[in-house]
């Protein structure tokens, strides 16, 4: 099994309920699932800049029944992408920014989304994006398994985000006994590492106790699960990103999700024995 070391790498103010983060150029840029901005902190002089998602109002600390629950971001060439959850009719906008913007284009995928529940048989109440990727002349969009039917699994959809082609279940395992979601996916050197959180509800609404964090390594040629290894009891870890490698670990930075009003992200540094 993989030994693995998880420490806190440093502490940034002014960002809550962190849900993503993508690195890129000694920056970490992160989102939030209770925000409208996307948020660049330089690691050189611990500088903090936010752009806006969406049009005005745009605002932070947004009521839960209001927000665009941005919950995953991954970048393509120089254009990051950032998407809503689709776990409510609100939230389904996929937001497209490179860093000369100063405005996102953002489409509504709500047709995406709904062809996606019809086609693959996923109720509304099933559905919950967290994690996405491009792969193949594809996107793969991965559904958190927190609703009822414990759904985990990876949409396949069109560069052009129209239309969905396939739905592939993906079986993990619980912590706790209680089971666990997707919460984050990157490809890198050809494999999928991921990152599952389990909460003791059956919702992909609500927030329940927090009962850990699992992370994980997936064949994309054959979408089988590789290894898993739980990471925390504690904590609801939702973002993942590639941060660098020696000859025997290789690290990622992941943000933690608190569900607190506190106003920071702390970003941890995990290192996974090759």
């Amino acid at each position: 099994m993989k030994d693995l070391i998880l420490e806190i790498l440093f502490t940034i103010k002014g960002i809550g309920a962190a849900s993503g983060l993508l690195y890129t150029n000694n920056t970490v840029h992160i989102i939030s699932d209770n925000s409208n901005y996307l948020y660049s902190y330089t690691l050189t002089d611990h500088a903090l800049q936010k752009r806006p998602l969406l049009e005005a109002p745009v605002m932070e600390n947004i009521a839960k029944k209001d927000k665009a629950d941005f919950e995953a971001i991954s970048q393509k060439e120089n254009r990051f992408y950032i998407f809503g959850s689709g776990s409510t009719l609100k939230r389904t906008s996929l937001a497209t920014t490179d860093l000369s913007s100063e405005k996102a284009i953002v489409l509504n995928v709500t047709p995406l989304y709904q062809q996606l529940q019809k086609d693959f048989q996923v109720e509304q109440a099933d559905f919950n994006i967290e994690g996405a990727l491009p792969y193949a002349g594809s996107w793969w969009l991965f559904n958190r398994g927190n609703g009822p039917q414990q759904q985990n699994g990876v949409f396949i959809v069109n560069t052009d985000f129209t239309e969905g082609t396939a739905f592939y279940p993906i079986t993990l395992p619980k912590i706790n006994n209680v089971a666990t979601g997707f919460t984050d996916a990157i490809l890198h050197e050809g494999l999928i590492y991921f990152m599952a959180a389990a909460e003791d509800v059956a919702s992909n609404y609500l927030d329940g106790e927090v009962k850990g964090t699992l992370v994980g390594c997936l064949d994309p040629q054959d979408k089988s699960v590789l290894w898993t290894k739980t990471i925390s009891n504690h904590h609801k870890f939702e973002g993942l990103t590639y941060y660098e490698s020696t000859p025997n670990h290789i690290s990622f930075l992941l943000c933690e999700d608190s569900d607190d009003d506190t106003g920071e992200t702390k970003v941890y540094k995990l290192s996974i024995q090759r």
